[in-house]
């Protein structure tokens, strides 16, 4: 498990390092994916902004959201069944309820995402304006929740 301030990664949701540098989170993948969390639950009504800034043309990007286990569960408990990281499934059909957007993923045709979880329901589709933007600049992104109005920007 590896934490840096509000960030933490699982013990079983992948490989990488976090390095603040600079004043900027990177994210260095490993061999598979990661899943970082929020160390403390969120609000139900919030706006999270953040940039990021695609280095190359592979990946994907997740933003997971409103995350409990099947009953209510922190998603750290214990009690839920191991993650790895590398199988989706265990994040849209298994012992998690969420939301997740999904974005920056070059075989999408420019398409990001927004699903409900369990079942990865398709709640909304729009462009991925990050994919689109210029390889090596910064894209602001945010996620807005409120009273179950979801709503993703780039």
């Amino acid at each position: 498990m590896q934490t840096i301030g509000f960030l933490e990664t699982a013990p079983d949701d992948g490989e990488a390092d976090l390095l603040v540098a600079n004043g900027s989170l990177r994210v260095v993948n490993g061999k598979r994916d990661l899943v970082t969390w929020f160390k403390h639950e969120v609000p139900a009504d919030f706006l999270w902004e953040f940039t990021v800034r695609r280095d190359r043309r592979k990946g994907l990007v997740a933003v997971y959201f409103s995350a409990r286990g099947l009953k209510g569960e922190g998603i750290f408990d214990p009690s839920l069944p191991p993650r790895n990281g590398a199988i989706m499934a265990d994040y849209h059909s298994g012992a998690i309820e969420n939301y997740w957007v999904s974005f920056y993923g070059p075989r999408r045709g420019g398409e990001s995402r927004l699903r409900k979880n369990v079942g990865e329901r398709l709640v909304a589709r729009g462009r991925d304006l990050v994919m689109k933007g210029w390889k090596g600049r910064f894209q602001r992104v945010s996620v807005y929740k409120r009273k179950g109005l979801n709503e993703f920007k780039s």
